[in-house]
């Protein structure tokens, strides 16, 4: 449905002589990606009014999809497949952290667990190779440091904010699971092996 909207609007742009015939494949896997993230966010921001939450939802919309891009890039096949799944985590994640704050029983010491657990996922699985886009050695190291010292730095915010805005903490600290956990998915799926220390 997605690719064939896109489709659709870059060969009625290409008839219009906005875009040239030779870019047409370009701007339709553009359009593809546009369409399919607005989906994302109109879905998300849905999902955070029903908890009530729709500031949260939109932190949650980029903090999840710059950490996801850090450590694994696109990897997506299937549009429908991916936001589906994208869904689904946002729906846990907002639901997590509404029941959290509202229980009250959340202590420092769970946060620091979780985010450990997350930073000992990321830090074993990252990068995930796009299948059509291998990375040589180089890159790799470069994309994995990029995508630890940027969760290192997601997970000392949540630290230093637990006490003032406890609920945008929380949900940091369920974002890096969520991340961690599709990440480490996406690698037993394609079959390979953690990252050994260098």
């Amino acid at each position: 449905m997605i690719s064939e909207l896109s489709k659709r609007i870059s060969m009625f742009l290409c008839r219009k002589k906005i875009i040239y015939a030779d870019d047409l494949e370009i701007y339709k896997n553009r359009l593809e990606i546009s369409i399919s993230a607005l989906i994302r966010l109109s879905v998300t921001v849905l999902i955070g009014l029903v908890f009530q939450m729709f500031f949260l939802s939109v932190i949650f919309f980029f903090l999840f999809a710059v950490i996801k891009l850090s450590t694994s890039g696109f990897n997506i096949k299937s549009h429908l497949n991916y936001n589906l799944v994208f869904s689904s985590m946002a729906c846990l994640v907002l639901g997590f952290t509404h029941m959290t704050v509202s229980v009250n029983n959340y202590t420092i010491s769970i946060h620091i667990l979780l985010l450990m657990l997350s930073i000992l996922i990321i830090w074993r699985y990252t990068p995930v190779a796009e299948d059509n886009d291998p990375m040589d050695s180089n890159k790799e190291k470069s994309k994995r440091s990029i995508s630890i010292c940027l969760v290192v730095l997601v997970s000392i915010a949540s630290c230093l904010m637990l006490k003032s805005y406890k609920q945008t903490s929380v949900l940091m600290v369920f974002t890096l699971l969520a991340v961690a956990v599709f990440i480490a998915i996406l690698k037993i799926i394609k079959g390979g092996n953690y990252n050994e220390k260098d």
